[in-house]
């Protein structure tokens, strides 16, 4: 079962870490499925579990919901495979 987040909370935990939200990522081995992502640089990694514990996203951005990371260079993507992004603007990405 797919867990779902809004697309401004997930936006201003990726600004709390200086990153970018991404409401529709495909990670690897997703074959076109999407979840939502955020990338950020590698040296605010251990903010991000506070940034969405004071987004009040704990329950929802677990590592249970499928907590992914790769590393891009110096730039890492988190994702969350089993959850989506419910109202994001999909003209903007």
């Amino acid at each position: 079962m797919s867990k779902t987040i809004k697309y401004q909370t997930l936006k201003q935990i990726a600004e709390d870490v200086r990153g970018t939200a991404r409401p529709f990522y495909s990670g690897r081995f997703m074959f076109g499925q999407d979840c939502v992502g955020i990338v950020l640089d590698s040296n605010y990694i251990q903010d991000l579990g506070v940034a969405i514990r004071d987004a009040g996203a704990s329950k929802i951005l677990t590592k249970s919901a499928g907590y992914r990371e790769d590393t891009m260079g110096k730039s890492v993507i988190v994702y969350w495979e089993q959850v989506k992004c419910v109202d994001a603007p999909e003209e903007e990405f």
